[in-house]
């Protein structure tokens, strides 16, 4: 972009009419096509989502394991009322988005007026290391307040529009310059504090910014989707830890389970490896060809209004000109790699990336094995054989005031070396049973043929027959 690109500015022409929603005295009547405006779709899908997400977290916190689990990690205890307080919040914002009309409320109340555009300026902003562009214009109108002062007052004002990053700067270019009429709204009163453009409202399909991006939105039904198999994720890895210390072998399982958890894990891996590195290398291409389009689009309007406004730039108006794009061209030399190169190409990007490899192979890896640990106990329907076990440490553990770990280390030995340095995941009412530290351990064989042991008990119980389940018999036989 340079500034023969840009239409030579005529300042002081008379002013354009509003746009048709935006005339007349308030209150206006709002069109019913604005309903169907870029911000409008975007609130409701917003509300959507989050009642979505909030039905899920309800429905998860109902499930008994999340009773049991809310044991070990706090937060899953009051999991219904998570859900519940997000399904109030998102019904709440949802009903206020339909009262009040979002954004239609400008069309509906607001005063406005068209404002001639001085100059442009693009302001720079860091936040964690990404760069942001927001457009500052400086514009100039007469506030009649829509007929409700009997004297205009002249305004000139610096309006600020919403910022994007570099990557969208380069395929985008702005609609407006120097010498362009924009409508202008602001709530009664309001004028000097909270004036707006009104194009930075989403509530036409321009906006301030022509692009050459793809700006299909995501399917609704997609983002849902995602939503559930977060749900889904999260649970599964919940699961694995459970499974880790209620059901684990008492022996470590065959080498080959081993392997071909592993085996899963690096398959997983090299699956998200591939998507995401194809990703990024879409992204890079749409971004090479969208910034060669809109090369060309501002060379042909270059051309263009060199021949319409060669004698008609007076040097106070090119210098102006000139401070209003300076800045656009030094952003447009930002890289318009993919996230992903661009993350590479940094020593820190780098580390984040051999992590967020071993954990897709890990995670995958230890989910796969977690799950048929489960379904070796779970599958398993015999009544189990008591062993004599010695305990050797309750362990009652508070980390970081979220994490509580009840777990009972013992032994079993009979077995030897192998019956040594093990544990199972208990509860605060089971631990209070034990007195001694002698015990009986419940082992049952695995449906998959990985000894387990399914619970302990006190040996002075044992010893009293007085074991839960035939406690039971005992209460049935008294009836």
């Amino acid at each position: 972009m340079n500034r023969d690109s840009e239409p030579t500015p005529h300042f002081d022409e008379p002013a354009p009419p509003l746009p048709r929603e935006l005339r007349g005295l308030t209150p206006r009547s709002v069109p019913p096509e604005l309903w169907d405006a870029p911000s409008m779709v975007s609130s409701r899908r917003s509300g959507l989502i989050f009642l979505v997400i909030g039905f899920v977290v309800t429905v998860m916190g109902f499930l008994p394991i999340m009773q049991t689990w809310g044991l070990y990690f706090l937060p899953l205890a009051y999991l219904v009322w998570i859900g519940a307080a997000i399904l109030i919040l998102s019904i709440g914002y949802l009903l206020h988005f339909w009262a009040t009309g979002g954004n239609l409320r400008y069309v509906e109340k607001a005063d406005a007026a068209m404002a001639q555009i001085r100059e442009i300026e693009i302001a720079e902003s860091e936040l964690n290391g990404v760069k942001t562009y927001s457009p500052q214009f400086s514009v100039v109108y007469q506030d009649a307040a829509m007929g409700h002062s009997a004297v205009p007052v002249r305004r000139e004002q610096i309006l600020s529009a919403p910022g994007i990053t570099a990557d969208k700067l380069a395929v985008s270019s702005l609609r407006f310059h120097p010498g362009d009429w924009v409508p202008v709204v602001w709530f009664p009163g309001k004028a000097e504090t909270h004036a707006t453009l009104y194009d930075t409202l989403g509530l036409n399909e321009t906006g301030i910014w022509t692009t050459q991006d793809d700006p299909t939105p995501t399917p609704l039904w997609l983002t849902m989707l995602v939503v559930v198999c977060g749900g889904l994720l999260f649970f599964s890895l919940l699961w694995s830890i459970w499974a880790m210390g209620a059901y684990s072998p008492i022996e470590t399982p065959p080498t080959g389970v081993i392997v071909l958890s592993a085996s899963l894990g690096l398959v997983v891996a090299a699956v998200m490896s591939g998507l995401i590195y194809w990703q990024s290398q879409h992204e890079r291409r749409r971004s090479e060809a969208a910034v060669a389009r809109t090369a060309m689009a501002r060379d042909a309007s270059a051309r263009g209004s060199t021949a319409r406004s060669a004698n008609e730039a007076s040097t106070n108006e090119a210098n102006a000109n000139e401070t209003s794009t300076t800045t656009i061209e030094d952003a447009l030399h930002q890289p318009t790699s993919g996230w992903f190169v661009r993350l590479y190409s940094s020593l820190q990007g780098l580390i984040l990336i051999v992590a967020l490899a071993i954990g897709a192979v890990i995670l995958p890896s230890l989910v796969v094995y977690e799950l048929m640990v489960t379904a070796n106990a779970l599958l398993d329907d015999s009544e189990g054989e008591m062993e004599i076990a010695k305990i050797d440490e309750m362990i009652r553990v508070t980390h970081s005031g979220v994490f509580r770990e009840y777990k009972i280390e013992y032994q079993l030995p009979a077995r030897g070396p192998a019956g040594k340095d093990l544990s199972l995941m208990s509860n605060p009412e089971h631990m209070s049973r034990f007195e001694f530290d002698a015990a009986v351990a419940i082992v049952k064989p695995g449906a998959l043929g990985w000894p387990w042991v399914s619970q302990i008990h006190p040996m002075e119980r044992v010893i009293e027959n007085k074991l839960p389940e035939q406690r039971a018999i005992d209460s049935d036989d008294e009836n």
